[in-house]
């Protein structure tokens, strides 16, 4: 059975109203006079909606971006000033570096083993729970379940 939605203008006046069929088919359908004023005050409504958008997109200061990029560059002088002092150390004693750089290779693998059992620590704790309680994972109406014809 088909049902209707009032349709109303900004001034919270009743000017026609939109007809939902059982189909899912839409009818707008408007009082007299009703039909242009109600197109223009939709128009007007998305074009204030665009300018609104445009707006807060604009609102990223240049100064801020100035910030960004001077963090940047110090960040990229700082990495290259690294780059420089460890080419220097290699250079200059061979086997300090080749020992400093091999304790720090196993660290990063120490760490690199340590965050992937932590990752499977916790996937393996999801699996188990989802197992136990498939519901709170899956909730029954949200997978397309739902009963949307109005019966209870």
């Amino acid at each position: 059975m088909p049902f209707r939605l009032p349709l109303y203008n900004e001034a919270e006046e009743a000017v026609g109203w939109s007809e939902v069929a059982a189909d899912g088919a839409e009818t707008l359908t408007f009082e007299a006079g009703w039909t242009d004023e109600w197109h223009r005050q939709q128009l007007q409504h998305r074009e204030r909606e665009q300018q609104q958008r445009q707006q807060q997109q604009q609102q990223v200061p240049q100064q801020q971006q100035q910030e960004i990029r001077k963090l940047w560059a110090e960040s990229w002088r700082e990495e290259m000033q690294m780059r420089k002092e460890d080419e220097q150390r290699r250079k200059q004693d061979p086997k300090l570096w080749e020992r400093q750089k091999a304790k720090a290779d196993a660290e990063a693998e120490k760490n690199w083993v340590q965050q992937k059992t932590e990752l499977k620590k916790q996937e393996d704790a999801w699996k188990k729970d989802e197992r136990e309680d498939p519901d709170r994972y899956w909730y029954r109406s949200g997978c397309g379940d739902a009963d949307f014809s109005g019966g209870n």
